[in-house]
């Protein structure tokens, strides 16, 4: 604990990294995408529009927890717009299977959809609130990039929410994907996203966890035997 105290203070006292003309536009049109996606759900009770809120308070959120827990990792790449082609393209393929729902819809019971997408709803909040708490109670000791080298401010963190999980970030994040497509009342993306997320997160803790070991030795073997990952399938 006395390390976990150590760490926040030196991520409080860290010096914020300049805003550039970009980041601050990026920060505003996300923002302005939330709340717009937010009014007109309200008005017109349309998924399409707090899905559009979603993404942007995700990527939003991504850069502020960043700005405010973890000042010297902040860049124009902590908004996690950059996640990759396959990324944006998993998310217009549920655009588009919501869609195709629209004239062929999978619910024929609106009793039934709704119940649906109100657990898709409870998956976004939690899985957003994880990942936020999860980043923020991390502060130094978390980054969106893998370390090939452990820095100074890096300290093995196993309390607060990774008592409970090693990875309660992408763990949160694979719940909160998931989620999105759930609430726009998709059945095949919701599947596909398990699928494909299972396998990048597999691979990615995999390598993170080779280098986390030769970071912490012991430590971390001991730690990994008794907390799970947060991934499906992966102890």
């Amino acid at each position: 604990m006395a390390e976990r105290l150590k760490e926040f203070q030196l991520s409080e006292t860290a010096e914020q990294q300049p805003l550039s003309v970009t980041q601050i536009w990026v920060a505003s049109v996300l923002g302005g995408g939330v709340f717009a996606g937010a009014i007109l759900f309200f008005d017109r009770l349309e998924p399409l529009f707090l899905y559009m809120s979603f993404l942007c308070f995700f990527h939003d959120s991504e850069y502020f927890v960043t700005a405010i827990f973890n000042p010297t990792r902040l860049e124009m790449s902590s908004f996690l717009l950059n996640n990759g082609f396959q990324y944006w393209i998993a998310h217009l393929s549920g655009l588009v299977e919501c869609y195709f729902h629209r004239t062929h819809p999978f619910f024929v019971d609106k009793t039934v959809l709704y119940a649906y997408q109100f657990v898709g709803l409870a998956a976004v909040v939690i899985g957003q609130y994880v990942r936020t708490k999860a980043m923020a109670y991390a502060a130094s000791s978390f980054s969106h990039k893998i370390a090939d080298k452990k820095a100074e401010d890096h300290v093995l963190v196993t309390d607060g929410v990774y008592a409970y999980v090693r990875h309660p970030s992408y763990a949160a994040f694979f719940v909160w994907a998931v989620g999105t497509q759930i609430w726009l009342g998709n059945v095949i993306t919701p599947i596909a996203f398990c699928i494909v997320l299972q396998r990048f997160f597999t691979a990615r803790i995999r390598h993170e966890e080779s280098l986390l070991i030769k970071f912490f030795g012991a430590d971390y073997t001991t730690y990994k035997s008794k907390v799970p990952s947060g991934i499906l399938f992966l102890p």
